[in-house]
């Protein structure tokens, strides 16, 4: 565990750390205890929020997404938690953490997909009500696009790549607070809300740090199982608090 604060440190300062090169039992307990470390900050993070709003005598903002979440079919709840949620959001926040052409181009497409699917309307070509499938397609054709156009241009793959070796740093900090500020459309909008972004999404920049972790030393499918493994502890410590 002492290794593990250590390169969190490191991982602070530099923005980078070193891979896990170790055999597959030695990343199982590394991963362990990575997961424990990220709901011991939940926690802490969670007592924070607690004291901010009681010593200010503040109303916490209305979690409009868990109401919502939490009225669905427990099928939904552990699909959306375990599997849509990790997969779509490690992509667009810490799949090109490290770059590669397939790697950008995924996250271009996830991304368009993302905007896509919150912004469109309408019936998509199933039946469905948000688009969803209009969504995928148009996302999939984006990404052949980015990832055809980078293969046939090499000078600007080997210029992104520069890029984003020079800019490793700041493209971590981005992942880690965008994909924590993000989740303040979990709550009730208005500019309350959006004042206290820093404090309501502290859990969620938290993990985001945990998982920048993971994803650098053990790679992408190891911050998706972290997130999936995290997303369900709380789904679970939700439901025996309230039922």
């Amino acid at each position: 565990m002492k290794m593990i604060i250590s390169e969190l440190g490191i991982l602070l300062s530099d923005g980078r750390v070193e891979s896990e090169k170790n055999r597959l039992y030695m990343r199982i307990i590394g991963f362990f205890r990575i997961y424990l470390l990220a709901l011991l900050l939940s926690f802490i993070s969670g007592l924070i929020l607690v004291f901010f709003f009681d010593i200010f005598n503040l109303e916490k903002p209305v979690n409009i997404f868990l109401q919502s979440f939490t009225q669905r079919s427990w099928f939904y709840q552990i699909a959306l938690a375990s599997l849509y949620a990790p997969i779509v959001e490690e992509t667009q926040f810490r799949l090109c953490l490290n770059y590669s052409k397939i790697k950008f181009a995924a996250f271009t497409g996830i991304w368009f997909y993302y905007f896509l699917h919150k912004f469109m309307h309408g019936y998509g070509l199933f039946g469905e009500h948000d688009q969803t499938s209009i969504a995928i397609g148009l996302g999939l054709i984006l990404m052949a696009a980015v990832y055809s156009f980078l293969h046939e241009h090499s000078d600007v793959d080997s210029r992104m790549e520069k890029f984003w070796e020079k800019h490793h740093k700041v493209l971590f900090y981005v992942s880690v607070i965008s994909f924590g500020f993000l989740h303040v459309t979990n709550f009730e909008g208005g500019l309350y809300s959006l004042l206290l972004t820093p404090v309501i999404t502290l859990r969620q920049t938290c993990l985001g740090f945990m998982l920048g972790y993971v994803r650098l030393k053990y790679g992408f499918l190891y911050a998706v199982l972290l997130h999936s493994a995290y997303n369900l502890s709380f789904f679970l410590f939700y439901f025996a608090v309230h039922f």
